[in-house]
């Protein structure tokens, strides 16, 4: 089977790089760096520099392919929201119905609903109504309608917040180190968490491409209580945790007054007292999670003492 994977230099695309290493599988990768790195690299593995926002670029790049995972986006730099999670899309589109693509593999995120934080209990599946609230979730929702409108068989990934070793921004690097220095956890006592493994991302992404998943939007990633989360770290870390729960009528007094409180202090006041539980019911059933939230956090520890970043 031939795949033309987008995005494989980034976060998610190296590890699963990773997990198809194995897989008799010719892989063709998209890249506009020059020479770019890869932590696993082998055989049938192919390197081409193209660009998705520039059709011209990718005028070879999608012959004789039978799926193509499009992992690229942009996450941060605003004047890039269009050309790459748009444009890009469009382009990957037009080539794939030119040149009878069998299925695209598209990953999009959770934050298409709009609705990252709640002190209400809310549940929200695949079919949750979608209400972005900034240019990354617009145009990542645009995206996927712009894959299901073009009637190639599909599957759209959603995951929640994803962690593990070679993460660029060090995910859950700081809530480790506050564990292992036995620091306090203040909470909401039935606050919520949404997490997924980046190994089990691929391995979602991997599943998809060796069996008949189509024209389905999935939810990727496990809601548990955020003290249930502290106590499985450190556990995993082999360590004790300090959580001390603080009363909802203080987390909904802090929300009346938000608007006095820094950005920074309102993300980590609704870090610890969110109730957004993301249903991953689809994703259990029919595929599982290969390696699990406990397996992936002491990973990422032991990835993070290994770097001497966890001291």
């Amino acid at each position: 089977m031939n795949i033309l994977i987008t995005g494989a230099t980034g976060f998610i695309g190296q590890h699963l790089l990773e997990e198809l290493a194995g897989d008799n599988l010719h892989i063709r990768i998209i890249s506009r760096q020059q020479d770019p790195k890869f932590w696993c690299m082998n055989k049938n593995f192919r390197v081409l520099r193209a660009n998705i926002a520039d059709k011209r670029s990718l005028k070879d790049v999608f012959s004789n392919t039978d799926i193509v995972i499009n992992l690229a986006a942009e996450l941060r730099d605003s004047e890039n929201f269009e050309p790459t999670n748009i444009l890009g899309v469009q382009n990957i589109v037009a080539l794939s119905r030119e040149n009878n693509i069998k299925k695209i593999i598209h990953l999009s995120s959770v934050g298409v609903v709009g609705l990252q934080y709640s002190l209400r209990n809310i549940v929200v599946d695949e079919n949750f109504f979608c209400d972005p609230k900034n240019e990354y979730e617009r145009t990542k929702l645009e995206a996927e309608k712009i894959i299901i409108d073009s009637k190639i068989p599909f599957t759209i990934l959603r995951p929640t917040n994803v962690f593990g070793d070679h993460h660029p921004r060090k995910a859950l690097l700081g809530f480790l180190q506050r564990i292992k220095e036995q620091k306090p956890f203040p909470i909401k006592k039935d606050a919520i968490v949404n997490y997924v493994y980046v190994k089990d991302v691929a391995h979602t992404i991997r599943f998809s491409i060796q069996n008949n998943i189509e024209n389905t939007t999935i939810n990727i990633g496990e809601s548990i209580h955020l003290r249930s989360f502290i106590e499985m770290a450190a556990q995993q870390m082999d360590y004790s945790c300090n959580i001390r729960y603080i009363p909802s009528i203080a987390f909904t007094a802090m929300e009346a007054i938000r608007y006095l409180r820094s950005e920074e202090i309102k993300s980590k006041f609704r870090g610890v007292s969110n109730l957004v539980k993301y249903k991953d019911d689809f994703l259990k059933k029919k595929i599982g999670y290969k390696y699990g939230l406990k397996t992936g956090i002491h990973n990422t520890a032991a990835y993070y003492f290994k770097q001497g970043l966890l001291k």
